[in-house]
């Protein structure tokens, strides 16, 4: 026994599949082969192996060897399924056993075989395990005595399986012979087709003791000795598409498809039960609240940085025109120059300004003279007429009217340092 390292790839050499680099390879010369298995169901197994052995996991799927040119690869889907690879218009859906070794079990309701031509052979209490690690069907004696007259098969006692002579090989060929099992599943059934072509096997050195080039043609069928031992194994799996959901418990059976191009597939994800792609009401709520919280926030910086500044140009321009337009209607009409500053004519009354003499209160009206000068029986109201004559005098912030005596003219020399004063007016 000699080994070394080379590349391991999963598929057909160029297809593209998965490929692990610098594997530890093997090579003995013994009768009996060691089987890798790739564990794929969820319950914990334990595997009691004798020393020396070492636990392989690599793929034993069944696959199509016979279709095609070169055959066709399996396929194995984690977390869903193939819908290019199983017909999904006719699927038997079927409950997971109580028991991990042997939970995926169907009931063959019925057994029919084409070349033959006759009805299909009905079948009683068959419930068959599939299993891919057994290459063969192991059957009741009364299945597998169907299956050896039909196809005129030869039992070998010395290696203990059914036999095809090289003749009725050929022919069972040319008719393109086909074996249909019938499944069922609380009333449902499917009918699963197998060519003779999945059921060919060759054996060859070292096995059967074969010590040269000689080929027998080995038809993959046992007997069972007890219902324990009923399996369907994987030439079982080579035309049928098998399903596992250990979150729901159930397995699905359907009839393999081969498409035109074996590197197409169409992946179904298939979710555990409770599972939603979709938010939470409180989560779509949440979200909804905050993108307005966010929409409102932009909107008023928005106005904040670029429209309030315009808002406020605008303002001020329309003040400062209106403060134009004001000056017009109430007088100020021209500016003139003083002194190197700019002054307006200011109009009457100049709400805008402090009152004289310090006063601090604008002045809105005309000042009138105090009230006791207007009340009745003032004297300066009742003053009568050859009583004087009418003086200006100053009286606060205001210049008021009153009679004065009348008094003769005061004559003034012509050398007087005064003017002379006109006399008084009378008032009629």
């Amino acid at each position: 026994m000699f080994g070394g390292t080379d590349d391991a790839v999963i598929g057909f050499s160029g297809t593209g599949g998965q490929s692990l680099r610098q594997q530890f390879v093997a090579n003995y010369a013994a009768k009996t082969p060691y089987l890798g298995l790739l564990g794929l169901s969820r319950s914990p197994t334990t595997i009691s192996l004798p020393d020396g052995y070492s636990r392989s996991f690599s793929s034993t799927l069944a696959g199509a060897w016979y279709q095609g040119a070169q055959g066709y690869p399996a396929s194995l889907t984690f977390g869903g399924y193939d819908a290019l690879r199983g017909n999904t218009d006719s699927v038997l859906t079927l409950p997971l056993g109580a028991e991990i070794t042997r939970d995926i079990v169907v009931q063959i309701t019925a057994i029919g075989i084409s070349s033959v031509g006759d009805p299909a052979t009905p079948v009683q209490n068959v419930a068959a395990f599939i299993d891919s690690v057994v290459p063969e069907m192991w059957l009741p004696q009364e299945v597998c005595k169907v299956f050896k007259d039909a196809f005129d098969l030869e039992w070998n006692d010395d290696l203990g399986l059914y036999l095809v002579s090289d003749s009725q090989h050929e022919e069972l060929l040319s008719q393109n012979a086909t074996v249909s099992l019938s499944l069922e599943s609380q009333g449902s059934t499917v009918t699963i087709d197998l060519p003779y072509e999945a059921f060919y096997q060759p054996i060859t050195y070292p096995l059967a003791d074969i010590l040269d080039g000689t080929v027998l043609h080995y038809f993959p069928l046992r007997i069972a000795a007890n219902d324990t031992q009923y399996m369907l194994g994987s030439v079982f799996l080579q035309e049928a598409y098998l399903a596992v959901d250990y979150h729901r418990r159930e397995f699905y059976l359907s009839q393999a498809q081969f498409p035109g191009n074996e590197n197409e597939y169409r992946i179904v994800t298939v979710h555990p039960p409770g599972w939603s792609h979709g938010l939470s009401t409180g989560a779509i709520v949440g979200i909804a609240v905050g993108a307005f919280a966010l929409v409102v926030i932009a909107c008023g910086l928005l106005w904040w940085f670029k429209y309030r500044p315009r808002s406020k140009k605008r303002a001020s321009r329309l003040s400062a025109k209106s403060t134009e337009q004001d000056r017009d209607v109430f007088g100020y009409y021209g500016r003139e120059k003083d002194g190197g500053e700019e002054t307006y004519e200011k109009r009457e009354l100049d709400t805008a300004e402090p009152g004289m003499r310090g006063s601090i209160a604008s002045r809105c009206e005309l000042p009138s003279p105090p009230l006791p000068q207007y009340s009745p029986g003032s004297p300066e109201r009742d003053w009568p007429k050859d009583r004087g004559s009418i003086d200006m005098v100053e009286m606060g912030d205001y210049l008021t009217a009153r009679r004065v005596p009348v008094q003769s003219p005061v004559e003034l020399s012509a050398d007087s340092e005064h003017e002379r004063r006109p006399p008084p007016v009378e008032i009629a």
